[in-house]
């Protein structure tokens, strides 16, 4: 009899369980249906239509286009042609890319591996698709005549050691066949490289600037390195004001720097951002940035002349020195024209 009773108990919570779940229970949420033209997040509103801001504007020997990201759009086409119509061009940007060629969310797209034709005018424009693959239609057409390989580009691997001062943002700019230093924030003179062991604080382990280039053949770095300035790997340049530089075209140097067009644009390129901790272990990073050699997205306004270290979330009694592996020397390559 016990047994029985037990089950008639065990059958009569199953019963109040099961009217508990299907009578009484939370009721499913209805599903929320995304408009794919429309998209609010934190605080910025997003609508879908033709890219804004649509920009053609000339890199290196090619061409770059820029437009204001959309967080509704999925992916955007870029056409290219000879004509207005966008016509002539049967491949976009290399072989076995389509015209039009998908760039994803790209918003920036640099166009510099000489598929572009000198003192030829190309046509650009670009459209919009959201998540479910409505066009935005096209932006307006706009036209780039690409400038004229006067001599021969040359890449070379560039290695930069300097010191830098912290709470401050330093640039250096390649123009003219020179590496100048083209902005300091804080340029009071004992702030600038090579200041960095005034009044024996001892601050750098090398302080001032040394650029050294090896020339890049089939994509990789082959032969001597070439220092400037010239000298021994100690040789170093003492920046006493911004406008000051390290020439390059040094008279009686290799070929390549001795014969440099310097009325031509002299490129940096650099594989995304560089980071170092600060001296003195604090959490913020010193931050080296130049141009994105890819389809982006990077920041529109970036320099493709320059190298940009960022250490102003750094304390501004902090240097701190780019020498060594160990240390993170500046790496990245550098574009420029020789006569041939």
């Amino acid at each position: 009899m016990m047994k029985k009773y037990n089950n008639n108990i065990l059958a009569g919570l199953l019963a109040v369980s099961m009217i508990t779940l299907f009578g009484c229970g939370p009721k499913a949420a209805d599903k929320k249906t995304i408009d794919p033209n429309y998209i609010e997040d934190g605080g910025f509103t997003y609508t879908f239509g033709v890219p804004q801001n649509f920009k053609v504007a000339e890199a290196d020997l090619g061409a770059s286009i820029s437009y204001t990201p959309n967080d509704t759009v999925h992916h955007y086409m870029l056409y290219h042609g000879l004509t207005e119509a966008l016509e002539g061009i049967p491949e976009a940007i290399a072989t076995g890319h389509d015209n039009p060629l998908d760039v994803g969310e790209a918003n920036i797209i640099r166009i510099t591996n000489g598929s572009l034709q000198p003192s030829t005018e190309y046509f650009f424009a670009v459209e919009a698709f959201n998540s479910v693959n409505e066009s935005s239609g096209l932006t307006e057409v706009k036209s780039l005549t690409v400038r004229d390989l006067v001599g021969v580009e040359v890449t070379y691997k560039a290695r930069l050691y300097a010191c830098v001062s912290g709470d401050n943002v330093t640039h250096f700019r390649f123009k003219e066949g020179k590496l100048e230093l083209a902005n300091s924030n804080d340029a009071d003179q004992d702030r600038l490289p090579g200041h960095g062991n005034d009044n024996d604080h001892n601050r750098c382990q090398f302080d001032g600037v040394r650029l050294e280039l090896q020339k890049m053949v089939g994509g990789n770095p082959t032969g001597p390195y070439y220092r400037f300035p010239p000298g021994g790997p100690d040789v170093k340049k003492v920046f006493n004001h911004v406008g000051d530089y390290i020439q390059l075209n040094v008279s009686g140097s290799i070929s390549d720097f001795a014969n440099m067009i310097t009325d031509e644009p002299m490129t940096v390129s650099l594989d995304g951002e560089m980071k170092k901790v600060c001296q003195g272990g604090l959490t913020d990073k010193y931050r080296v940035r130049s141009r994105d050699d890819g389809f982006g997205p990077v920041e529109d306004d970036d320099p493709i002349n320059m190298i940009e270290i960022d250490t102003s979330k750094c304390a501004r009694n902090n240097w701190t020195t780019f020498h060594t592996e160990r240390d993170n020397v500046i790496e990245f390559n550098l574009h420029f024209q020789t006569a041939e």
